[in-house]
């Protein structure tokens, strides 16, 4: 960390690298347990500045630039931090402010909410719950600037900042033991069988990106619950693969990308995107793995598919329950597996559900298998348990 400069670095006293934009935090306090929350992968997703009191978040705010989210502490060694209250919320600044005490007094919290602020919380906080908030307060500021300009957000798929996860179990096909699980975007607002629309009508607005980080940071809240060993399958629209915010080296919550596979998703998509195949190879270069999901729902799979290197070809459910029983369609899986295996790209069955499926998904030479056979989508099993991942405080 750079104390003269406000700016997080790595801990080694080099600055943190930061790739594409980033909400801008402004973090008000001197309590270390703050300070390890940050040293930590708290600030990623986010272009971090700090000040240490009352009067360097004053000499910040009054600058020309404004930040997304204020995050205070309620007791600064020279002053409240309540005072930044009528300094933000009084200017007009959309600018989110949310509220740290080890303390909390209900006429602070109540005078704090009702003049603007967004949240007031307690320490210790849990950083996934901290993280949680501060998501919903960057949404909540998006939305009145875009009120304020007169805008809206997409008709029918509105994005709200609850997104949640639902995990569903990829198995070895040789003894139904767990692979993977894959990590399923939920919106309280859409239907999942709406989501392919949802999300192609973000990329044509320009908000996939953004709703892509909010979806991994909801990953990443839930990793320590995923079994060492056990990799996990992320949906990326075809345009995060541009997203520079992939190759930052804390991008999943500390987790290695080797435990990451990108599963690129709208396949005639991803031929629009100028560019894919080098940002494949770059990811690839990082650590992750990469497959391409519903191989054979559209006309773009054997072009992808050959462009650049992929770890995974996902046989679409639908092509695979038909070939059970059309011949001539069992005839092209076969084909299609063959040239799986000539590129070096491991099969993996979508949608398998009866024993019938099974069966000719290992025919076909499927190593791993996906379906309501073996697990519908769902919250992740209990683990054994652990340390509450509660920083000490102060």
């Amino acid at each position: 960390m750079r104390a003269e400069s406000g700016v997080f670095g790595d801990g080694g006293g080099r600055p943190m690298v930061r790739r594409g934009p980033k909400p801008r935090l402004l973090v008000v306090d001197d309590d270390p347990m703050v300070d390890a929350a940050v040293e930590s992968s708290f600030c990623v997703g986010f272009d971090v500045e700090v000040a240490r009191g009352l009067e360097a978040a004053r000499g910040k705010l009054g600058g020309h630039e404004e930040f997304d989210v204020v995050l205070s502490g309620v007791d600064l060694p020279d002053g409240s931090g309540l005072e930044i209250v009528p300094e933000v919320c009084g200017a007009g600044l959309t600018t989110e402010l949310v509220f740290l005490s080890a303390d909390p007094r209900l006429e602070d919290a109540v005078y704090a909410i009702k003049a603007g602020a967004f949240e007031f919380l307690r320490k210790p906080f849990h950083v996934p719950d901290l993280l949680g908030v501060l998501d919903a307060a960057i949404e909540r500021r998006r939305r009145r600037r875009l009120a304020a300009a007169g805008a809206s957000t997409p008709s029918g798929v509105d994005c709200k900042t609850e997104v949640s996860v639902a995990w569903q179990p990829i198995v070895r096909a040789h003894d139904h033991s767990i692979f993977a699980y894959e990590a399923l975007a939920r919106f309280p607002n859409i239907k999942s069988s709406r989501l392919p629309e949802a999300f192609a009508e973000w990329a044509r607005t320009g908000e996939v990106i953004e709703v892509g980080r909010r979806v991994r940071r909801a990953i990443g809240r839930q990793m320590d619950r995923v079994p060492e060993g056990v990799s996990v399958f992320l949906n990326l629209h075809p345009s995060e693969l541009l997203d520079p915010e992939l190759l930052d080296p804390e991008a999943l919550f500390g987790a290695p990308a080797s435990r990451f596979v990108l599963e690129i998703t709208e396949q005639d998509s991803l031929m629009e995107v100028d560019g894919w195949e080098d940002a494949a190879d770059a990811l690839r270069a990082r650590g992750y793995r990469v497959a391409l999901d519903d191989f054979g729902a559209g006309h773009s799979g054997l072009l992808a598919m050959t462009a650049a290197p992929l770890d995974f070809i996902k046989i679409d459910r639908a092509l695979l329950h038909g070939a059970t029983e059309n011949p001539r369609a069992r005839d092209a899986l076969q084909a299609i597996a063959r040239v799986c295996r000539t590129l070096d790209c491991e099969i993996l069955g979508e949608g398998v559900e009866n024993q019938q499926q099974e069966a000719l998904a290992l025919e076909i030479g499927c190593s791993y298998l996906q379906g309501y056979k073996y697990g519908h989508p769902g919250v992740l099993p209990a683990q054994k348990p652990g340390p509450v991942a509660y920083l000490p405080s102060a």
